[in-house]
């Protein structure tokens, strides 16, 4: 597996914290994740979601066991695979900032809901929030129960999956989209699709699966003349998360461990379940 990788994962991860730390002390919704004392909120347990090094930790993990699964490194157990990376994203995942509604949602549900699409492979994944904040006074009917000014959450997951192949992980995908089992938050886009990668990007994409959240998505409507709503077409744009936005990923993080987070089927389960033995051992002692 690629230390390149690793590397260039771990320089982004520092960046992502260093403006996390910023908006801590600076934005002007901080008081949302501390306590009466102004104490921060979250676990100390080394695979929390919020912590750098736990991050650093668990993506290492990760890399590593996989790589000895799908033959990537000496010893491996596995020498052939047409590997696929994954995304999941569904509107009944979205979570609406509001406190009102907030408390109701529970995320991990959404582990459930993304594994009957890969029910049958290996596979491991991790499920991830996405902030949408729509900059468009029309906005997609997903979004139209929304504030004027108010963000959503959608809860998607990306991963690694292994165990067909590409006309077999084609047809999966295809009956997948055809039956609407997963309809995704902005209608010009898929709520499901996966893709063949080389073997050299395996490592690239454990990095990405595993990262900390520093993007937001705005999305916009490119035709708002357009008398017809079925003719409107909306765009989505990823761009560098404000202060006040690092601080909604933290509190919506600060709940969960990446062990949580992140699930597994098939023989994937098998390489979790290594992966997690040695954190666990070392919280039991």
């Amino acid at each position: 597996m690629s230390n390149h990788s690793s590397l260039t994962y771990g320089k982004q991860e520092r960046t992502t914290h260093r403006a996390i730390d910023n908006a801590l002390n600076s934005a002007r919704n901080r008081q949302k994740v501390m306590d009466k004392r102004g104490r921060i909120k979250c676990s100390d347990y080394e695979l929390a979601a919020v912590s750098l090094n736990g991050r650093l930790k668990w993506e290492k993990a990760l890399r590593l066991e996989l790589g000895r699964h799908l033959g990537l490194m000496p010893n491996a157990n596995i020498t052939s695979n047409d590997v696929f990376w994954f995304c999941f994203v569904d509107v009944n995942c979205l979570q609406r900032c509001h406190y009102q509604y907030g408390a109701s949602f529970k995320p991990l549900k959404c582990i459930n809901s993304y594994r009957k699409g890969l029910k049958g492979l290996s596979y491991v994944a991790m499920l991830e929030p996405a902030i949408y904040a729509s900059s468009s006074r029309i906005k997609p009917p997903a979004f139209e129960h929304l504030g004027q000014f108010e963000k959503t959450i959608s809860w998607h997951c990306h991963g690694l999956a292994w165990g067909e192949s590409r006309k077999e992980m084609r047809l999966r995908f295809n009956e997948i989209e055809a039956r609407g089992i997963y309809v995704p938050a902005v209608p010009n886009l898929k709520g499901c699709w996966a893709k063949f990668i080389q073997p050299e990007l395996i490592s690239q994409k454990i990095g990405y699966m595993c990262k900390t959240p520093r993007l937001t998505n705005r999305v916009y409507c490119r035709n708002p003349d357009k008398f017809d709503e079925e003719k409107w077409e909306f765009e989505q744009e990823e761009m560098k998360s404000r202060p006040g936005e690092h601080i909604l990923y933290f509190k919506l993080l600060a709940p969960y461990t990446l062990d949580q987070l992140t699930f597994a089927g098939g023989d994937g389960s098998k390489i979790l379940q290594t992966v997690k033995a040695p954190f666990v051992s070392r919280t039991k002692a």
